[in-house]
């Protein structure tokens, strides 16, 4: 089985809204102004993500059970 892809040092609260981080966050590409790479929350992905892939963005998990934020897509 392969290693989990996990988030060393994960965000405390979203670049955008800067609301707390919960379970899950992305690490994407926004179109906010001229475009940036950011660490948001899904409500702020949703309206501002460029989707999830190679190069666009990744989605993570908190996996409590290792209590690590574990990639689940992209």
């Amino acid at each position: 089985m392969n290693k989990p892809v996990t988030y060393v040092n994960p965000p405390s609260h979203c670049d955008i809204c800067h609301t707390a981080i919960g379970n899950d966050f992305y690490d994407a590409f926004v179109q906010v102004l001229r475009g940036t790479w950011a660490n948001v929350c899904p409500a702020c992905f949703k309206h501002y993500g460029v989707g999830l892939d190679t190069g666009r963005g990744q989605h993570f998990h908190h996996d409590s059970s290792i209590n690590k934020f574990v990639k689940v897509e992209g």
